[in-house]
């Protein structure tokens, strides 16, 4: 599955253990975790993909707590995170990390 480039896994029940799977999916350039149990811990297991353009964590109770992790993501063109425990203040600091980078909210 090295040859993966999008995983939809909207509204599974995908936790911060199921997601540490995920990190040797080095060939994705989008994965959909909205509606899914992730917290900032499992984003933590993301941090390895590289390639990662598009993100989508809407519907999770992903918070400012993420921000390093996100950080780490420095090809991400579009983060979506609509209905998640992100504040305005931590969207601003993530903005400086990432400039090229589209929030979606």
């Amino acid at each position: 599955m090295k040859q993966l480039v999008y995983l939809g896994l909207r509204g599974n029940s995908v936790t911060d253990d199921g997601v540490k799977h995920l990190r040797r999916l080095t060939g994705l350039t989008g994965l959909h975790l909205g509606g899914t149990r992730i917290t900032d811990a499992g984003l933590n297991h993301l941090v390895k993909l590289s390639g990662l353009q598009n993100l989508w964590l809407d519907e999770t109770v992903v918070s400012d707590k993420s921000i390093a992790a996100l950080a780490q993501l420095k090809s991400l063109r579009e983060l979506h995170i609509a209905d998640t425990m992100l504040t305005p203040n931590a969207v601003r600091q993530r903005t400086v990390l990432l400039p090229d980078c589209r929030i979606v909210r």
